[in-house]
């Protein structure tokens, strides 16, 4: 029975994920990230929240409703 849990076959499906990323690439990729999640945070809380909100009530829903509404949206997002 052989320990070996790689063979050449796999080593080249991992090839190009195992070469090595420079701190530069990777702190490039964590500030991209971490800009992405603060907009898109920023649209859905500042933006998508009263839009929803006001929407559902102009068309007449008790504010209770669209609130429900929007937080099961939001959830499903």
């Amino acid at each position: 029975m052989s320990d070996v849990v790689l063979n050449d076959e796999d080593l080249k499906e991992t090839e190009l994920e195992s070469k090595h990323t420079s701190n530069k690439n990777a702190w490039l990729w964590y500030s991209y990230d971490m800009a992405d999640t603060f907009f898109s945070q920023s649209v859905i809380s500042l933006a998508y929240t009263p839009f929803a909100l006001l929407t559902g009530y102009s068309m007449g829903w008790k504010l209770s409703t669209v609130f429900i509404v929007m937080s099961a949206f939001m959830a499903g997002s």
